[in-house]
């Protein structure tokens, strides 16, 4: 049955609260030192730790109602000890909640041990007050003290955690045939103990703890907290049938306390393993579904090397039902795998139950147990991924191609454009030399200066022409994964700056990605431009007359390209030929063919970038171009 007891908690408290003050247990004309338990401790101490500071107020003034209206305090007294009740368990409700976050359901026996710690310091200053309230004149202060004090711990052990649990849980305990035999074995007790032994005065009481065991084995703190309650009710009513007078009340006190926190942590003790294992069995259910619908394989291996378990999308890449596996070796599924070398993560070939090859990425991890060493290895299909690598390479050999050829077709076109000049000189030249030769009256000299233009004609044609087959004997781009740092390294290599007066530089982020390129032709790119920046140094003599200065650096560009770039302190680049840099031919040296840049921008091209060239501030021209990122997967 579920109440909302929000609404009610008030009323409930102020009706309870009256009642109790109205038996014979509180009277003070009854227990002038003390009664055996005080339940309004306990009843106060759940309702602030319910509802909150909010409701001191009202504890402190039904407290002071009821010791005028039962018990005849004066309305001064009356009012002291009510606001004093009030105030000391609102400060212990209050730190409980606040700094030591106490949950009030008592989830978690370190909870219920704080509330047990904070309601007994509490009970102590309550009773301190209460003694040099009523006791302050008499000469032994220690009796009445202690007697108050175990009145008031025995009210919070006793009634707090049934009220916390039971009340803010909202349910009602249900009487069960279980509940009944419970209840009757502490009656049973009870009578032997009051009934036909009273005068033993609590000799066979221990007898109480075996009804009490049972109870919190069986149903936790839950059902620890409604068996001491019933069993201290049982009590309490057998003290008012056989009723005592003496110091034997104060041994009640204290075998009940002992009885008490002994089944309060027993039976939280139970509530914990069975929350420890309701956890993991919730846990173990949401891992089986996780690995169950897992798109990867996963499997669990022993320490021989064996197969313990192995998911459905583990059977599908093998070709076998998952049960099947069990028992298998890993290693004959996985024979280049090395299982004992742990943790790991790689790329190799599986062997399914036809006898076929399945390309798979392998991570092995292990776990150590109570009592073993497991390991778990998941296995990934990569199949499609490497046929679309291939495909992915393949369309890039295409694009490539494809690019050379237009790249070609364009140099040839260029080529038949400038070689018209130097051949028209050459026979310009010839035909010039053969008018001298035959009119007989020119100086030998003559002819032979117009015969060596010629011939320096032929030879430019010649180097024209060179260059082109250079460029077009390239081939096919190999296009591969590569690291920019590498392909600086190795330019360099290939083009040395040992003997000459320059400083090299490089600006290459350590976590730089890869890039995807063809290496050799990225490498021709960098010598050509570093050959450049050392050529305009050498020229112009280093700025300012000093030592030359030379840096390359890379860097992030637009998202999925890298930036390279070769930046000199040489003269810069002349306006007239910034917009022609990299056409065929066109050169800043003057004894350039003007054929490098033009090739250096083809091969970039090829590779899906561009080249840009541009003079800097301080001085000096830098070239750069893109390289498009490497794609890991």
């Amino acid at each position: 049955m579920y109440l909302s007891w929000s609404r009610l908690l008030p009323f409930g408290y102020v009706v309870l609260h009256l009642a109790l003050a109205s038996t014979d247990l509180l009277d003070p004309v009854v227990y002038p030192f003390g009664p055996p338990w005080n339940p309004v401790a306990g009843l106060v101490l759940a309702l602030l730790l319910a509802g909150g500071g909010l409701y001191v107020p009202l504890v402190a003034v039904v407290a002071a109602l009821a010791q005028v209206l039962v018990h005849g305090s004066g309305l001064g007294t009356a009012l002291a000890e009510g606001g004093a009740l009030a105030l000391i368990y609102g400060a212990a409700a209050h730190g409980l909640r606040h700094r030591l976050a106490l949950d009030i359901r008592l989830r978690g026996r370190r909870h219920l041990i704080r509330l047990l710690a904070v309601g007994v310091a509490a009970a102590a200053v309550h009773a301190a007050c209460l003694v040099l309230s009523r006791h302050g004149g008499e000469a032994d202060l220690v009796g009445p003290f202690l007697r108050l004090a175990a009145s008031d711990t025995l009210g919070v052990v006793v009634l707090t955690p049934f009220l916390l649990i039971f009340l803010m849980d909202g349910r009602l305990p249900r009487p069960r045939l279980q509940t009944l035999l419970e209840g009757a074995a502490i009656a049973l007790v009870l009578w032997i103990d009051f009934g036909l032994h009273a005068a033993q005065k609590f000799r066979f009481f221990y007898l109480l703890i075996m009804p009490l065991v049972w109870i919190a084995t069986r149903h936790g703190l839950k059902g620890a907290t409604a068996g001491i309650a019933g069993a201290q009710l049982g009590v309490l009513v057998a003290i008012e049938m056989v009723p005592f007078r003496d110091e034997s009340l104060t041994l009640f006190q204290l075998i009940m306390l002992t009885l008490s926190v002994t089944t309060l942590l027993l039976g939280s003790l139970v509530s914990e393993q069975r929350q420890a294992r309701a956890a993991l069995k919730d846990s173990q259910a949401r891992l089986n579904a996780i690995v169950e619908m897992a798109p990867d394989g996963v499997m669990t291996i022993d320490e021989a090397g064996r197969i313990e378990s192995a998911n459905p999308a583990c059977a599908q890449l093998f070709g076998a039902v998952a049960e099947d596996l069990v028992g298998q070796s890993f290693g004959d599924l996985l024979p280049q795998v090395d299982f004992a070398a742990h943790p790991l993560r790689t790329e190799t070939q599986a062997k399914r139950r036809d006898g076929g090859l399945l390309p798979v990425e392998v991570a092995v991890s292990a776990t150590d147990l109570s009592d073993r060493r497991l390991a778990v290895a998941v296995i990934r299909d990569i199949g499609r991924r490497k046929a679309d690598e291939a495909k992915q390479w393949e369309h890039h050999a295409h694009l490539a191609r494809a690019t050379h050829l237009s790249v070609s077709e364009r140099l040839a076109t260029a080529l038949a454009h400038q070689l018209n000049q130097p051949l028209a000189s050459v026979i310009g030249y010839a035909k010039a030399s053969q008018r001298l030769l035959q009119s007989g009256t020119e100086p030998v000299a003559t002819v032979v200066d117009a015969m060596g233009k010629a011939a320096a004609q032929a030879e430019r044609a010649g180097e024209i022409i060179r260059r082109t087959r250079e460029f077009l004997s390239q081939g096919e781009m190999r296009i591969g994964v590569v690291e920019v740092a590498d392909l600086v390294e190795q330019a360099l290599s290939s083009s040395p700056y040992a003997g000459h007066d320059l400083t090299l530089r490089r600006n290459l982020p350590a976590n730089l990605p890869a890039v995807t390129a063809d290496p050799l032709q990225v490498e021709q790119v960098l010598v050509n431009l570093l050959q450049n920046a050392r050529d305009a140094i050498g020229e112009s003599g280093g700025r300012g007359g000093g030592r030359g200065e030379v840096e390359i650096a890379a860097s992030l560009a637009a998202p999925g390209w890298i930036d390279v770039s070769v930046a000199d302190s040489g003269p810069g680049i002349a306006p007239e030929i910034v917009d022609k840099l990299f056409t065929p031919f066109s050169t800043t040296k003057s004894t350039g063919m003007g054929m490098g840049l033009f090739i250096a921008n083809s091969i970039v091209e090829a590779h899906g970038g561009g080249m840009r060239a541009a003079n800097r501030p301080q001085g000096g021209a830098v070239f750069s171009f893109t390289l498009p990122m490497a794609t890991r997967q």
